[in-house]
């Protein structure tokens, strides 16, 4: 299970490495707006993660669906939310966006601590979040060089493909071990 857990938050991460792009990009080229929009949209993401971490976590677990399967439901929405980052024409709506997908990052990243800390052995949980963190910090940074690299060669339709893609594979990665493992009740 901790295997799946770090499966899934790599996959969330290095698809989460494209947005800081998507809102410098969308923000500069499309909608050519000025540097203080682009303020404006980092200080609205910050609300949301602010308000995440006061409790988003309590909230979703009143839904009674077990943790490991909340945290795919919430990589789900997000990557969806992230595939909406992409096809926006509407300056208005982008704030709007980007306070969902910073509130449901939060959230996730918030439970899949909690996750990790029930399933490690206390003794070990130091060592192993130090090398989690590595991981999911290189998985982000690989995220964000592939997709810049995507958008500036190629196109952002083509990015936001391949990502669809990636999301494609991570359900049924996520789904055949559902199937495998029925008791997922962390």
């Amino acid at each position: 299970k901790i295997s799946f857990v770090t499966l899934i938050m790599m996959i969330m991460l290095f698809i989460d490495g494209g947005v800081n792009l998507l809102l410098i990009m969308v923000t500069k080229s499309i909608f050519n707006m000025p540097d203080s929009y682009y303020g404006m949209l980092t200080t609205i993401k910050g609300i949301g993660m602010t308000l995440a971490s006061f409790g988003a976590v309590k909230l979703l677990l009143k839904f009674n669906i077990n943790n490991l399967r909340l945290l795919y439901y919430l990589g789900v929405a997000k990557i969806g939310l992230f595939f909406l980052l992409g096809h926006i024409i509407y300056p208005i709506f982008f704030p709007i966006v980007i306070f969902f997908e910073a509130y449901l990052w939060m959230s996730m990243t918030i439970l899949e601590n909690l996750i990790m800390q029930s399933l490690l052995i206390p003794q070990y949980r130091a060592s192993v979040f130090a090398v989690y963190g590595s991981l999911c910090w290189l998985s982000s940074s690989v995220g964000t060089l592939i997709f810049g690299y995507l958008v500036e060669n190629i196109s952002l339709s083509m990015a936001v493909t391949i990502e669809a893609m990636i999301t494609f594979v991570m359900i049924c990665v996520v789904y055949s071990y559902k199937i495998r493992n029925r008791e997922m009740d962390i």
